[in-house]
């Protein structure tokens, strides 16, 4: 058997810093924390304040006199200083960059722009602070700036001064002595003591030094790549660093250098220690800050900004072998790898080389001073090598000094070290897991028969099947009654020793891979991190590697000692004080980030309706960043919930009626259970004018007003439409009985009586009957006519050929009538005014026809445009004489009243139409008549 070796060392786990948007620049100088917990870091761009992972830019563009920010002071009262390359002064206060006066007095006064290398703040706003390169200090309030101590020193003296505790200084010089040595001159001054050494540093003074102060007798100064550790001003040890020390910070008892191009050491007693953290170990770390949270943030020249969130937490290794298994032997913790590598409890690590190629090792008893191997292939003595059984193992319990419980596949064996003798115990289904309960009674836990209890008595091991057919990944014991059982599907259930379930665990996932127990608190390993549950709170924490853990997956859980928890990844060991995680708290502060409003001292918004309301909000703990929730709650004054927002943005925009209501918002950490402070604001949406009690009764009162006035103008329009109704009514009736008389022209009926009596005389007795008849029948459809309002064409043209028959027996003569119609019109359905075409036909006759000895003629034509009905009356008689030479008084008065009822009819229509027109045309005389196009049913 081999074993490989080489050293290891404990670390810290280092990793980006993570922020939703691109951190935008990778040189960076200086950090520091404000009273608010936001961190200031200072680059070659300008000062970006982080608050949680949320990042703001400043510079040049927003408040910045210069983009180039080397370093913070901390002044009084909570106030921030900070100087750029070209010497210009800035202030931060309240968590924002503020004007100050003094920036411009300092930087007009001097010609040559070099930055300012240290500064305190004294009372009453005054400053004091050194120049780089330059000898002397400054003091500068609002009103001037003058030197407070003059610049005695010749030009072969470096001067530094830093701040000293209780606002006191400590300036440090040397000289070059006045004869030709090698011998620098060092000189320290503080509370009026001078204290004087020759080459304290092998370089020659420079403008980098860097000072530590831990108390008022220990302090570490720094010069080139050098650092010493001075106890009452007296030097004690001195450290030599590959190169330019940038950096001293103390975080707990360890002093730690940030070094050029070489990450970062630890100060031991007498010498120094890098921190192999590969992601760091070959940068330039220009800061170390420790900050309220207790993370460890490091800003470098070179690639940007790294923090460390759980400085407690130690990696004891991290490499390409996977981890199999945590070990504990002589009171130490060891790591079992893949590749059968051990992780010794003296960090070295073994290669145990076993016999056969695919013989893995699964477990080892640590008997004595003596390891026994358990692997795939048995049971495994490392003192010579032997086997003692050949079989599949995956684990062992010891339940005395030299007894051993082994498992694997489908059996259980007791091992007895004494004589190393083996009985087995055939359970026929594979186990997977085992816990002590007593001193001689188990737990297994299989694959698909749940759990199997285990008594040992003598040589003799005795199963009872306890029920619960699910698979068993891990089985704790918490007490003497009450044992925790990870499935592998079931999640984390509680039992007592009976197998009884008490409890199941909810908000777990449903594997569980390993179980530990310790001071009230159950380890829970899942793929997704570890689970903290809280047996008396049944809460639970969730640490993984978005908050606090360098990895998600846990392998292995180990208690050791009671003190120490030690957390296996698949490629990652951790280790940290359980009462580290016992008060572990993930504090969240939420602050208002911007508000789209005025927001007055008493938190009230007031919001002009219809506009849209935004707020968003940041909380403060890096940690949380990833698992953090915003809440937003808005409530009326009845404490009715009108919107309830959860989610991972930070921002809430809506738009709200009239009203007043109450907003509140809180972040929850959903891993760690914490809940930040809540915001409660007042928000006020005024009620528009119009909305207003006195409006709304005033526009009531105005709009029945209104409609009253309407109701009465539009009642007055009925009755004057009513009025002109009867009016157009009465004339209708007139015209109508007028019409009536023209059609019972007197001369009409004493010709058709003079003929019936000539027909008598002559003894024509057929044509007295017939023209008696004819006339009789004429009368009677006028009379019925008369009564009616409306005719159809085909009974108005039945009327006309009655009419032009009894004249042409009148006349001697015959007169030839003719209808056309169109097409596209019903005779039987289309209606026209009553007794209004045979006045103008007696017309035609009477004034036209007669007394021609020609061939008369009357056509009487029937055709329709858009809703229109026109009617064409053509005779071929003399030529129409206008009203002004026509002498005849009924012929005129007739044709008027023709004109006036077709008129009548259309008084209403917009159209620019001439309804009744009398016009001579070649050879004869016709007659237009325009009405509207109806039928019976219109």
């Amino acid at each position: 058997m081999l074993c490989y070796q080489f050293a290891f060392a404990q670390n810290i786990s280092i990793e980006k810093f993570i922020t939703p948007h691109h951190f935008p620049s990778a040189e960076l100088y200086d950090i520091i924390e404000d009273n608010l917990g936001n961190k200031w870091v200072a680059s070659d761009i300008g000062i970006f304040k982080i608050r949680g992972n949320h990042v703001d830019y400043y510079t040049t563009n927003n408040g910045l006199e210069e983009n180039v920010i080397l370093k913070f002071f901390k002044g009084l009262e909570n106030r921030i200083w900070f100087t750029g390359l070209s010497g210009t002064l800035g202030l931060i206060e309240h968590g924002k960059i503020q004007k100050s006066d003094l920036s411009a007095i300092v930087f007009n006064h001097f010609s040559e722009k070099v930055f300012i290398s240290s500064l305190v703040e004294k009372e009453n706003h005054k400053l004091e602070f050194r120049r780089t390169n330059h000898s002397g200090m400054y003091l500068v309030d609002n009103q001037s700036l003058k030197s407070k101590e003059p610049n005695i020193y010749n030009d072969d003296r470096t001067i530094h001064t830093f701040i000293y505790p209780n606002q006191q200084h400590l300036i440090v010089y040397s000289k070059a002595p006045s004869i030709p040595t090698n011998k620098n001159n060092w000189v320290f001054k503080t509370k009026n003591k001078e204290y004087k050494y020759f080459n304290l540093f092998q370089g020659s003074p420079n403008q980098n030094n860097k000072l530590l102060i831990v108390n008022d007798s220990l302090m570490y100064l720094s010069n080139t790549n050098e650092v010493i550790k001075f106890i009452n001003f007296k030097p004690i040890q001195k450290y030599t660093f590959p190169h330019e020390v940038f950096c001293i910070t103390q975080i707990g008892q360890k002093i730690y250098c940030g070094v050029r191009s070489n990450g970062v050491y630890i100060l031991e007693e007498n010498t120094i220690q890098k921190l192999p953290i590969p992601i760091i170990e070959k940068l330039s770390i220009s800061k170390i800050l420790l900050d309220k949270e207790d993370n460890i943030w490091f800003t470098t020249l070179d690639k940007g900004l790294y923090i460390c969130k759980n400085p407690e937490l130690k990696s004891i290794y991290k490499g390409d072998n996977n981890v199999m298994k945590l070990l504990e032997s002589d009171n130490k913790m060891n790591v079992l790898l893949s590749n059968n590598i051990l992780l010794s409890n003296n960090n070295v690590f073994q290669k145990l080389l076993l016999d056969g190629k695919d013989n893995i090792i699964n477990d080892i008893i640590f008997h004595n001073r003596e390891k026994i191997y358990i692997t795939s292939h048995g049971l495994l003595l490392e003192e010579n090598k032997s086997t003692l059984l050949s079989f599949f193992l995956r684990g062992y319990k010891q339940i005395d000094k030299n007894k051993y419980v082994l498992f694997g596949s489908g059996k259980v064996f007791l091992f007895d070290k004494d004589n190393n003798s083996i009985h087995e115990q055939l359970l026929n289904e594979k186990t997977l897991c085992l816990e002590s309960i007593h001193q001689n009674k188990l737990w297994v836990g299989t694959q698909n028969k749940g759990i199997y209890s285990l008594t040992v008595s003598g040589n003799d091991i005795i199963p009872k099947q306890l029920g619960y057919n699910f698979r068993v990944n891990t089985l704790c014991k918490i007490d003497s009654n009450l044992i925790a059982v990870g499935t592998n599907d079931r999640g984390c259930i509680l039992m007592n020793n009976k197998g009884e379930i008490i409890h199941k665990i909810t908000d777990l996932p449903q594997r569980i891979d390993c179980l530990a127990y310790a001071e009230g608190l159950l380890y829970i390993g899942t793929r997704l991190g570890l689970y903290v549950y809280n047996l008396e709170s049944k809460k639970i924490q969730i640490l993984n590697s978005s908050n606090f853990l360098p990895f998600d997956e846990i392998v292995d859980i180990r208690v050791f000692d009671k003190k120490k928890l030690y957390i296996a990844g698949k490629y990652e060991v951790s280790s940290l004080e359980i009462k580290y995680i016992q008060n572990l708290n993930l504090n969240i502060q939420l602050d208002i980030l911007s508000v789209s409003h005025i927001l007055d001292k008493n938190k009230a918004i007031v919001i002009p309706q219809k506009e849209h309301f935004m707020i968003s909000c940041i909380q403060d703990n890096y940690k949380a960043s990833q698992n953090v929730s915003y809440h937003f709650i808005i409530t009326t004054n009845n404490g009715d919930i009108i919107k309830y927002q959860k989610s991972k943005q930070n921002l809430l925009d809506i738009k709200l009626p009239a009203g007043n209501y109450k907003l509140e918002m809180y972040a929850l950490d959903y891993a760690s259970l914490s809940k930040s402070n809540v915001i409660v604001l007042s928000l006020k949406i005024p009620t528009l004018f119009y909305q207003t009690w006195w409006f709304i009764v005033l526009s009531a009162l105005l709009f029945f007003i209104i409609l009253f006035l309407i109701i009465q103008k539009i009642i007055q329009n009925i009755k004057i439409k009513e009025l002109a109704k009867r009016s157009i009514q009465q004339r209708i009736s007139d015209l109508e009985s007028r019409a009536l008389q023209s059609q019972m022209n007197p001369h009409f009926i004493f010709n058709a009586i003079n003929s019936i009596q000539a027909f008598i005389l002559q003894n024509k007795n057929e044509e007295a009957h017939f023209y008696l008849a004819e006339f009789a029948k004429l009368i009677r459809m006028i009379l019925n006519n008369s009564r009616k309002k409306s005719v159809t064409i085909q009974e108005e043209l039945e009327l006309l050929k009655i009419y032009i028959l009894l004249e042409s027996q009148r006349l001697n003569s015959p007169i030839q009538f003719t209808t056309q119609v169109d097409s596209n019109i019903d005779i039987r359905e289309i209606i026209i005014p009553t007794m209004i075409l045979q006045p103008i036909l007696e017309n035609a006759i009477w004034h036209g026809l007669s007394g021609e000895n020609k061939e008369k003629i009357i056509e009487v034509r029937f055709s329709t445009l858009n809703n229109f009905l026109i009617i064409d009356i053509f005779n071929n008689g003399k030529p129409f004489i206008t009203k002004e030479k026509n002498k005849n008084q009924h012929t005129s008065q007739g044709l008027q009243i023709i004109k006036e009822r077709v008129l009548l009819l259309h008084q209403d229509k917009t159209h620019d139409m001439n309804y009744f027109e009398i016009k001579n045309v070649n050879n004869g005389v016709e007659v237009r008549i325009i009405f509207p196009l109806l039928t019976e049913f219109d």
